[in-house]
C-alpha cells in the first residue's frame, strides 16, 4: 500500500481540503480505523456494534474535551478523555506524536493487514458516502456560523434589543443561547464521529479487498504454473 493511494483517499473522503490531518480529524479518523480493525474477527452484528459504540463513546468524549467544543462541555477533561481513548484502541495503535498523518498511516496499514489476513470480503459499498460527507459539511457549518456570531457581546446586545435590560435577564438570555450552541455543537460532534467512523470502515475494507483478490489471483496463477 503507497501511502499517497490512502492518504489522497482519505482526503477526498474528509471533503479534501487538507493536505494533512489535524487534531481535531485525527481522533474520529483513528477511531473509525481501529474499530474497523477490532470489529474484523467479530462473531456476531451485536459484537460489531458493541465493539464501535465503545470506540465511538471514547472518541465523542475526547471531541467534546477539544478547545472549539470544550467551551460547552464544561466537565469535559482533555486529558482524561485521552487517556480512556488510548484505553480502547487495540495493541500498537497510538495517539502519541503530532504527526497525525503518519499514525493514521500506520493505523490503516494494521486494519488493512488484519482485515486482509482474516480474508474476509467487505459489505460495505460506500453508497452512502456522498451524501454522509453533504449532510456533515452542512451541519458543521452552520455550527461554525452560529459560533463565530454569537459573541458575548452580540448575545448580550441581542437579550437588550428583546426588552431584557436587567443583569439577571441578560445572563439566562446568555445561559440559554449557549445552551443552543452547546446542542449543536453536540450534533455536530456525533455527525463528524458517524461520518468518519462510515468512511474509514469503508475505506479499510476497500484495501483490504483488494488485497484478499491479488492474493487469490496470485494462488491461482501459482496452481496453473
Amino acid at each position: 500500500m503507497q501511502k499517497t493511494d490512502f492518504l489522497a483517499d482519505i482526503n477526498y473522503h474528509l471533503l479534501g481540503t487538507k493536505e494533512s490531518i489535524d487534531e481535531e480529524e485525527f481522533y474520529p479518523i483513528l477511531g473509525g480505523i481501529a474499530a474497523a480493525a477490532q470489529k474484523t474477527n467479530a462473531t456476531s452484528s451485536f459484537k460489531r456494534n458493541e465493539i464501535e459504540s465503545r470506540h465511538k463513546d471514547a472518541v465523542t468524549e475526547l471531541m467534546r474535551s477539544l478547545p472549539k467544543y470544550q467551551h460547552f462541555f464544561e466537565n469535559s477533561d482533555y486529558e482524561q478523555a485521552k487517556k480512556e481513548f488510548q484505553a480502547v484502541l487495540p495493541q500498537g495503535f497510538s495517539i502519541e506524536g503530532e504527526n497525525y498523518t503518519d499514525l493514521v498511516k500506520q493505523a490503516l496499514e494494521k486494519a488493512v493487514e488484519a482485515r486482509a489476513a482474516a480474508g474476509k470480503f467487505s459489505r460495505n459499498s460506500g453508497i452512502n458516502i456522498e451524501s454522509d460527507r453533504g449532510n456533515y459539511s452542512n451541519n458543521i457549518s452552520e455550527f461554525e456560523m452560529a459560533v463565530a456570531k454569537f459573541t458575548p457581546e452580540f448575545i448580550e446586545s441581542l437579550a437588550r434589543s428583546k426588552g431584557f435590560t436587567s443583569d439577571e435577564q441578560i445572563k439566562l438570555f446568555k445561559a440559554r443561547t449557549n445552551a443552543l450552541c452547546g446542542e449543536m455543537a453536540q450534533s455536530t460532534i456525533k455527525d463528524k464521529v458517524d461520518y468518519y467512523f462510515r468512511a474509514m470502515d469503508y475505506l479499510v475494507g476497500f484495501y483490504a479487498d483488494y488485497q484478499i483478490a491479488q492474493a487469490m489471483t496470485e494462488a491461482d496463477e501459482a496452481e496453473r504454473a
